[in-house]
């Protein structure tokens, strides 16, 4: 009935399709509810690495995230991950790496310029870098404390070649 060419791939020699913001909005979501559980039982965020992989057809949909350890994968230490002017060189090495996974994250608590605790959470992908600032507070019941929903944006501005 219709005669439509065949589908090509447009990635080019990409290990991983292009991310829309929908999968960017889906891993920050995924990543706030998780450590908002975290934080409200009682535990803090200190240097988390995690990898999470993306539906290859459907946007916004994550198939799977797994928690890594600094070392894991080669990935670097501890220490290597504290430090912020080494982070971007070291999500280089993990999304050049051939694991399935198109997405991680860092997260960890510190103090904002303004003073206040927040999780300050970096989310790499091939085509750029995101983060989110979530604030902490004082929680209600049971919680002694709350993690609040927050913004993110791209760490750099898109460059176009």
């Amino acid at each position: 009935m219709f005669d439509f060419p065949p589908l090509q791939d447009h990635r080019g020699d990409r290990r991983h399709r292009f991310m829309e913001s929908s999968d960017i909005n889906a891993a920050f979501d995924l990543l706030y509810r998780g450590m908002r559980r975290q934080v409200q039982r009682g535990l803090h965020v200190r240097g988390q690495l995690f990898a999470l992989e993306a539906d290859t057809q459907i946007p916004g949909q994550l198939t799977g995230s797994v928690r890594l350890l600094p070392g894991d994968l080669d990935s670097g230490s501890a220490e290597d991950w504290a430090d912020a002017t080494r982070r971007p060189r070291l999500f280089e090495q993990l999304l050049d790496s051939a694991q399935p996974a198109a997405l991680y994250a860092y997260a960890v608590e510190q103090r904002s310029p303004h003073d206040v605790p927040v999780v300050w959470v970096e989310l790499a992908e091939a085509d750029g870098c995101h983060v989110a600032s979530f604030p902490l507070c004082t929680g209600r019941g049971w919680a002694e404390r709350d993690l609040l929903e927050g913004p993110h944006q791209r760490l750099l501005p898109v460059t176009q070649d």
